[in-house]
Order: structure tokens, then C-alpha cells, then sequence
């Protein structure tokens, strides 16, 4: 019995849950900021754009098992789990039947290009 997918899965099931935990967190604590829905997942979104970059870069850094394990953890759990592509995309329709075209033109401009940017933020880091 190989043991090793095993031991891959609950790593990215401890990071999911972490990154679940977090992003629920946040949203909470950006409600009394008084930003939009929109914006809230926006700025999580980013968070772990920039998670996923300094990730990637260990990656490439890195040769040791143990990383390996902490690569897959942070970028497969965390970030995966952190960053709330189901409700953005949610957002986005609420917002389409609402026909705020230049609301959703705006977000996911916003969203590509600010993503990138915190990847790139994370790989520098």
C-alpha cells in the first residue's frame, strides 16, 4: 500500500481547512470596514494571490521533502481554500442579474490584473 497520496491528502485537507477558516475570518472583519461584498473578496482573493506567489517561489527553491510538504500544503490547501473563486463568481452573477455591466467589467479587471500583480509580489518576496 503506497502511503504517500495518504499523506498528501491530509495535508491539503489540514490547508483547507486552515484556508477556509481564515477567509471566513476576514470577510467578517472587512463587514466592519464598510466595504461592498465585491471588494471584500477582492482583497482576500489578493492575500492569497500573494500567498500562492511566495509559495511558488520556495518551490523553486527548494529541494527537500519537507518543503515539498509545506509547498503542497500552502498552495493546493491554503491558497486553494483562501481564495473564494465560487463566490466571486456568485458575485458576479448577482451583479449581472442586477445588469451592473461596468460594476462587473470593473471587478474582474481588477481581480486578473491585481492577481497578477500579487503573485508576482509573492514570487518577489
Amino acid at each position: 500500500m503506497n502511503i504517500s497520496p495518504l499523506i498528501h491528502f491530509s495535508i491539503i485537507s489540514i490547508g483547507s481547512l486552515l484556508g477556509a477558516n481564515l477567509r471566513y475570518i476576514l470577510i467578517t472583519r472587512f463587514c466592519s470596514i464598510k466595504l461592498s461584498k465585491s471588494v471584500r473578496l477582492l482583497l482576500v482573493n489578493l492575500f492569497a494571490s500573494v500567498i500562492l506567489g511566495t509559495s511558488l517561489s520556495l518551490n523553486n527553491d527548494s529541494d527537500l521533502t519537507i518543503y515539498r510538504e509545506l509547498i503542497i500544503l500552502f498552495i493546493i490547501g491554503f491558497s486553494g481554500s483562501l481564495s473564494t473563486f465560487s463566490s466571486f463568481i456568485n458575485e458576479l452573477f448577482k451583479l449581472s442579474i442586477k445588469r451592473k455591466y461596468k460594476d462587473i467589467s470593473i471587478i474582474i479587471f481588477l481581480s486578473i490584473f491585481l492577481g497578477l500583480l500579487s503573485i508576482s509580489l509573492g514570487l518577489l518576496l
